[in-house]
């Protein structure tokens, strides 16, 4: 009887001792910023920003001032900080992954490990690292999701914001919708364990803020950016606000980090080659010197960690994983059989443990590769060279030692060499153009000499030829595109896809004849001079522009509802492409499909947000394809058979230019590309990935564009009127027009359809 009382006794006192453990499970919050250099803010030391409340709730907690992220570019260092793992040893090397690539379904993340041990999981904000529905953040350990899933986008007039995996809807500024989602969500699981991964995208550009904190900042010279740091600080303190106001602060974990070294395009550079007084790093975003990869970073935990303190041990981005695994209070973990790279970092700041969590760190992307071994940094770059620092007595990079350092510099080679057996191939490669300006920056960097381009993203060339195109035909189409130029007859044949109208415009006499044809007719290909299919809804409609009569071609039944076709062009073989795209713009809805002479329909691309320009290269081998919304230009190997294979991509385009559009090609082999959003159509050269010319046209929206004319040497732009405010159509009255100018290029042939 008392041996039963006894083990009666032991098991209440293990349930007891239970249920205090589960009590006392910190909430967890990591706030990712975006693109923030080192020293943007005053807990780092010196900046003229103003974020009060990010410095309180570091002065509230453990400042580091040797943290690191994985890697000098948004989504491998995400994947990294999210797994715990070097990101390249699961092939996420590069920057943009493509449609269906991105984190492996199976790694634990952040969200997963604490999910299992009865934790709710929110991501908020950007996500970057996989967009196809089994990498988005649902799948992916977070129970909610409120954001975005590509690498960047507009503060204002948001259209691509998902709620889990519906589209949503707001007028407010982007970082404060951001900000009151995670107040709400603090309120709603405020009695319960909660990890939190807030991540919106400022400071990354476009460099939009709201018009009462530029007024603000009228006079700074950083105005933009430090409009956007007083917004993104604004929400930070709400979410702070709520903690208190919960009694919640004592109890959660927050770690505060960037993604990446700052960037020169929002002017948060750390580079002594730029002009910010408060430069202390050499490098940045997208380069391995240190300004490309060290973070401002702390950790407060009020309940347990004290505050004021500041920790110089060398860490990681990846120690984010095991720490959240060691606190979250797991009783058997689950992930131990889970190689990671990481180490709890809390017995570090309590001095439970002595030393740096690291003495060796290592990154890798496309040419470059670099590693940490103590207080120095070594980095080399592929058939150039290498150059080794002594961090301790030389911060900023500018003394090679090098030739003095012989012993050591073999020895972290082998250390290189080792941890590189352990890596895959990438998944994906970055474009030519990135790679090649990347290579251009270290090889600068590494002779202490100014690079002629500052940023990869940038794609600079202080050569590129500027022209302005001319309203060639006035009109005020709501969403003009397709433009067809029909050498016999002098026409252009375009499409007004809103007002269900084709457009056959005379180029001598500028006599327009309106024929309508369906409800949204979005593209027109040529069978003959008289005969021509013009793709409507999920149809393909057969138009004789002599007798004006149309009749149905093909019917393509969608497996998803709300679609309808886009952009769609004739190949080389005679076979008809076309897209799709959900005409709300819910991601990931579409397709790119393919019409052969017998009229089969084969999906030839799946997961597609926004489906348009197509081209093809002279010489038949290469298609080039744009989904909007990933921002590039991609490439695929072209069979005989109208086979594609072996994505990449061509062109990286950066989003302060727009968003690409319809595009064709000329008689050089170099791309034309709409932008939307970008008052041009811009000229790049496919191999190189470098912009080459940029058209310049009077109205915000260019939609696609078509050469034509005498020696096909004009090339024929359309534009929009969808999407502008009344006040920016009194601006720019000309939008939904067709534009023209006279090119130093001709167009190549167009192909005809087999049908």
């Amino acid at each position: 009887m008392n041996k039963n009382w006894s083990f009666l006794f032991l098991i209440l006192l293990f349930n007891i001792g239970f249920a205090q453990q589960e009590k006392i499970r910190p909430n967890i919050i990591v706030i990712l910023v975006d693109d923030a250099g080192y020293n943007d803010f005053n807990f780092m030391g010196t900046s003229n920003l103003e974020t009060p409340n990010i410095d309180k709730l570091a002065k509230e907690g453990v400042v580091f001032t040797d943290a690191h992220v994985t890697s000098t570019v948004c989504a491998p260092s995400r994947a990294g900080l999210l797994t715990g793992r070097y990101q390249q040893r699961n092939g996420f090397e590069c920057n943009l992954p493509p449609k269906g690539l991105g984190l492996k379904v199976w790694l634990p993340t952040i969200g997963k490990i604490v999910q299992k041990k009865g934790y709710k999981t929110i991501a908020i904000g950007k996500w970057h690292v996989g967009e196809t529905p089994e990498l988005q953040p649902n799948n992916m350990g977070f129970d909610e999701f409120f954001g975005f899933l590509g690498g960047g986008h507009n503060y204002f007039n948001s259209n691509k914001i998902l709620h889990n995996k519906e589209k949503v809807k707001f007028d407010e500024y982007l970082t404060d919708a951001f900000g009151n989602k995670a107040v709400a969500y603090i309120e709603k699981h405020k009695k319960e364990p909660f990890l939190m991964y807030f991540s919106p995208n400022a400071l990354h550009t476009p460099m939009q803020a709201k018009k009462e904190h530029l007024e603000k900042y009228s006079e700074h010279p950083r105005k933009q950016l430090a409009a956007m740091a007083w917004s993104l600080d604004e929400n930070i303190g709400k979410i702070y606000d709520k903690l208190q106001e919960e009694s919640l602060l004592e109890n959660t974990l927050i770690f505060f980090l960037s993604d990446n070294g700052g960037a020169i395009g929002n002017q948060s550079s750390n580079s002594p080659y730029t002009s910010n007084e408060n430069s202390v790093l050499k490098g940045w975003k997208g380069n391995e010197f240190e300004g490309g990869h060290r973070i401002p970073f702390f950790i407060n935990w009020a309940g347990h960690l004290k505050g004021g303190s500041t920790f110089k041990g060398l860490t990681s981005s990846l120690d984010l994983f095991a720490t959240i695994d060691a606190v979250s209070n797991s009783h058997e973990n689950s992930f131990s059989k889970t190689k990671t790279d990481g180490v709890n970092l809390i017995p570090y700041i309590l001095g439970e443990k002595k030393g740096n969590p690291h003495n060796e760190l290592f990154w890798r992307y496309n040419e470059t590769v670099a590693m940490r071994y103590k207080n120095y940094k070594f980095i080399k770059l592929k058939d150039f060279g290498y150059s080794l620092y002594n961090l301790d007595l030389d911060l900023k990079e500018r003394k090679d030692i090098s030739k003095q350092k012989i012993q050591l510099v073999k020895k972290i080679n082998k250390k290189i060499d080792a941890w590189e057996a352990k890596l895959i191939e990438p998944m994906w490669k970055d474009s030519e153009g990135w790679i090649e300006v990347t290579r251009e920056i270290h090889e600068a960097l590494l002779n202490n000499e100014h690079p002629k381009n500052n940023y990869p993203g940038e794609m600079k060339n202080h050569n590129i030829k500027k022209k302005t195109a001319t309203v060639w035909y006035k009109s005020e189409a709501n969403l003009g595109e397709g433009p067809l130029w029909m050498s016999d007859t002098e026409e252009l044949l375009w499409v007004d896809i809103n007002k269900g109208q084709v457009h056959a415009t005379n180029a001598n006499t500028k006599e327009d004849e309106i024929i309508y044809v369906g409800e949204k007719p979005s593209c027109i290909v040529s069978i003959n001079n008289t005969n021509y299919l013009i793709a409507d809804i999920n149809k393909v409609v057969k138009l004789n522009t002599e007798t004006k009569s149309n009749s149905d071609f093909t019917t393509i039944k969608f497996k998803i509802p709300n679609l309808r076709f886009n952009d769609g062009k004739v190949d080389p073989n005679g076979n008809l492409w076309i897209g799709t795209m959900e005409m709300n713009v819910l991601p990931n809805k579409g397709c790119l499909y393919l019409i052969d002479a017998k009229k089969n329909v084969s999906e030839k691309l799946k997961n597609i947000t926004i489906s348009n320009g197509l081209t093809w290269s002279l010489d038949a081998k290469t298609m080039y394809y744009i989904d909007t919304v990933d921002n590039v230009v991609y490439a695929f190997d072209f069979s005989e058979n109208s086979e594609i294979s072996n994505q990449r991509i061509a062109i990286d385009i950066p989003k302060e230019l727009g968003a690409p559009d319809g595009m064709t090609i000329d008689n050089k082999g170099n791309l034309w590309v709409a932008m939307w959003g970008g008052f041009s159509v811009i000229c790049w050269n496919p191999k190189s990935g470098k912009m080459l010319e940029k058209i310049e046209v009077d109205a915000p929206n260019v939609t696609s564009c078509t050469f034509g004319g005498k020696h096909m040497k004009t090339l024929f732009i359309t534009t929009a009127r969808e999407g502008l405010s009344e006040i920016e159509l009194e601006k720019y009255p000309n939008s939904g027009s067709v534009f023209g100018v006279k090119t130093d290029v001709s167009g190549s042939k167009t192909y005809y359809s087999k049908f």
